[in-house]
């Protein structure tokens, strides 16, 4: 699909220039009292309700958004529509920074280690048919940061723009397993809505991650923000029409370890 995507580009930009030179399994259904909104977010930064008219100004994808966003089967760090995962973590949140630890490092753990940074890896998988790949983040969550917290993420696209994942698009479906702890998928969003950028409260869903396979299937209904920090936006709309990446981010501290799997991402 990700070959596709490159034909389909190149197409669009010499249509451009031609019109410029002329004119074990299980699955579950979450509802809204499965799980909860979740918690453990950061310091309480603007809880003042941000409501202005905006027109968002979306990144036209150049294909439908509904589908697989990412199935790891290709063993690469870059999603189906172009963009590239990573992790992050809480070093840079507070000063003195954070300490908490994230395997695949991030390109700032590199950096304090004196190397190049290396790009994210998946894992192999062994224990659910059909898969042999999958997204995995292991590590630590302290609270030399208070509100500490380890993440890992996709940009939709790259370099980052803004996508529209809310028209014709009912939710998020993706497999997950991990440690039983606490841990959040959110979409990312570049709306002016959000006054503190990408450091704001952007709308999500808190899970309970299963010690054995599982896909969740979430809908925007169910999408929330965090209480009691950062802008409150009214508009989720607004906000998923302008969508740039999917992340998955530790709840509460401290943690002696984590480990989060991630598998077949996609928007339905």
């Amino acid at each position: 699909m990700k070959k596709n995507l490159v034909l389909v580009l190149a197409g669009i930009i010499i249509v451009a220039v031609l019109s410029f030179a002329c004119d074990n399994r299980k699955v579950i259904e979450l509802t809204a009292a499965d799980i909860g909104s979740g918690g453990g977010g950061p310091a309480p930064v603007n809880t003042a309700i941000n409501t202005p008219t905006v027109t968002p100004t979306t990144e036209a994808a150049g294909f439908d958004v509904v589908g697989i966003f990412d199935d790891m089967e290709d063993n690469d760090n870059e999603n189906n529509w172009g963009g590239f995962w990573y992790t992050y973590d809480d070093y840079a949140a507070s000063t003195p920074p954070g300490s908490s630890y994230v395997v695949p490092w991030t390109d700032g753990q590199w950096e304090r280690n004196g190397m190049a940074a290396e790009p994210f890896f998946m894992t192999a998988v062994t224990d659910r048919p059909g898969s042999s790949y999958a997204a995995r983040m292991t590590g630590v969550v302290t609270t030399d940061f208070t509100y500490g917290f380890v993440g890992m993420g996709c940009s939709f696209l790259d370099p980052k723009a803004p996508v529209d994942v809310w028209t014709g698009v009912t939710g998020v479906r993706f497999w997950t397993k991990g440690d039983y702890n606490g841990y959040r998928m959110k979409i990312m969003s570049s709306s002016p809505l959000f006054l503190d950028g990408e450091g704001d409260n952007h709308f999500g869903y808190a899970f309970i991650a299963p010690p054995d396979w599982t896909q969740l299937t979430i809908p925007y209904s169910n999408f929330t923000q965090e209480p009691y920090w950062g802008t409150v936006v009214t508009d989720k709309e607004a906000a998923l029409k302008m969508g740039t990446d999917i992340q998955f981010q530790t709840v509460g501290q401290p943690h002696a370890s984590i480990e989060l799997w991630v598998d077949h991402i996609e928007f339905y």
